[in-house]
């Protein structure tokens, strides 16, 4: 009969309001899941209902405080119904967050898989580069010194026909 001993039934349903619409949020794109959460909802309604008839009992006297004593119990239906919703809801959550967790674990094998064939590629490709570029310098460079060769040797050649007045005949090893 005194409206200040409700505050907490208020406080309380506040707090269930916020819990069901983060729940709401966590079930997005999920079926099952907002299907259970709509019936949890569903029976929070009821609860809520059955719980604000009782309060207008109480506050209409004696009467009403009487019929309130008789119904109490009935409310123990609706709280069966809620439990009932909230168990199966709880299983379909291990349920999917056991599923997860192997989604997880597969994702987690798989890219370490990745990484370690790319490390082994990766690991490969270093050591060809390793073993065969020093050769392919070396080889260039040797290239190179007999390109400056044969071009120092022309330059010499040119120079050295430049002085002379009769006729030169040029041969290579092969004739």
């Amino acid at each position: 009969t005194e409206r200040r001993s409700l505050d907490p039934y208020f406080a309380g349903r506040a707090g269930v309001a916020e819990d069901l619409r983060k729940i709401a949020i966590l079930t997005r794109g999920r079926p099952i899941l907002a299907a259970r959460r709509r019936e949890i909802t569903r029976r929070v309604a009821a609860l809520h209902g059955f719980y604000d008839r009782l309060i207008v009992f109480v506050a209409d006297g004696r009467p009403g405080q009487q019929r309130a004593r008789q119904q109490v119990f009935d409310g123990e239906a609706l709280a069966a119904k809620f439990r009932q919703a909230t168990s199966a809801m709880q299983r379909d959550i291990e349920s999917f967050t056991q599923a997860t967790r192997g989604e997880q674990r597969s994702t987690f094998d798989r890219a370490l898989g990745a990484l370690g064939i790319a490390g082994f590629l990766a690991l490969a490709i270093a050591g060809t580069l390793f073993f065969n570029v020093p050769e392919r310098l070396r080889l260039f460079y040797a290239a190179q010194e007999d390109a400056r060769l044969q071009a120092e040797q022309g330059a010499n050649s040119a120079r050295a026909l430049a002085h002379v007045s009769d006729a030169v005949l040029l041969v290579d090893e092969g004739g």
